[in-house]
């Protein structure tokens, strides 16, 4: 589902749950067991999270979110329970010591962008898929995906994504400032582990206060997380909601 690899000061952090990299709680148990290495080996100057699929992250399992809807009240519990545990781990990601780098190729659609932006730096492929699509199934990107996406590019882009569900291509979403390089597929690979490289010999410590410094330029405030859940709630009991994600759901089925 993911592995880990160690190469001197770089962790390569491969994400390998077909057909689509899906966002569940095993999925979220298997993360924080690698981070749990990342950490303990107390050597990491680099986590390079990447894909061995066409694709980055297509994000929540709309199925499992869908199979909720049907135990009411407790589904309810499950599902914020759900949230929250994902947030935790994004946000560990986000705070870990070392640099974090996502590569994308294909699509980082909904929680698989989230993650991306959870990270500090990320590549694109010229024809990746970005967006955070989920408004328009009547759901919210509440993985932080509201906070982050809004800090990272600006109140004005992220309502753009965020409230029509556009999805962009990677040469778009380097403009957008969603990532920070752009690279043709063929490409991305190689010039991604050469900036993966270039991370790692700068110095650790000095990376890590800088990362820490730039963090601390942000509100410090998380209410905005928690109003991700509490509106995720609301949305959880709308029977738009539910309908919405069925239909899109029938229109994979019937493909």
């Amino acid at each position: 589902m993911i592995s880990l690899q160690f190469n001197e000061t770089v962790a390569s952090c491969v994400l390998d749950a077909p057909p689509a990299n899906t966002i569940s709680p095993e999925w979220c148990s298997h993360f924080h067991a690698v981070l749990d290495e990342v950490e303990s080996s107390g050597d990491v100057s680099v986590l390079h999270i990447k894909s061995a699929l066409k694709l980055f992250c297509a994000g929540a399992n709309l199925k499992h979110v869908a199979a909720r809807f049907s135990q009411g009240e407790e589904g309810l519990s499950e599902f914020t329970r759900d949230l929250h545990s994902y947030q935790e781990l994004f946000l560990r990601i986000e705070k870990l010591k070392c640099v974090t780098v996502a590569e994308i190729c294909g699509a980082a659609l909904g929680g698989g962008l989230e993650l991306a932006l959870a990270c500090d730096l990320r590549a694109v492929s010229h024809d990746a898929k970005i967006g955070l699509p989920e408004v328009g199934l009547g759901l919210l990107p509440a993985i932080g995906g509201t906070q982050r996406l809004s800090a990272i590019c600006g109140e004005a882009a992220a309502k753009r994504l965020i409230l029509t569900g556009e999805v962009v291509n990677g040469e778009h979403a380097v403009r957008l400032g969603i990532a920070q390089w752009g690279f043709p597929a063929g490409d991305i690979e190689r010039e991604t582990a050469a900036l993966v490289q270039r991370l790692a010999r700068m110095p650790k410590l000095s990376s890590r206060f800088a990362k820490d410094c730039i963090h601390a330029a942000r509100d410090p405030s998380d209410a905005g997380f928690d109003l991700e859940v509490a509106n995720s709630q609301r949305l959880f009991r709308s029977d738009e909601t539910k309908s919405a994600v069925a239909q899109f759901l029938n229109r994979k089925i019937s493909r």
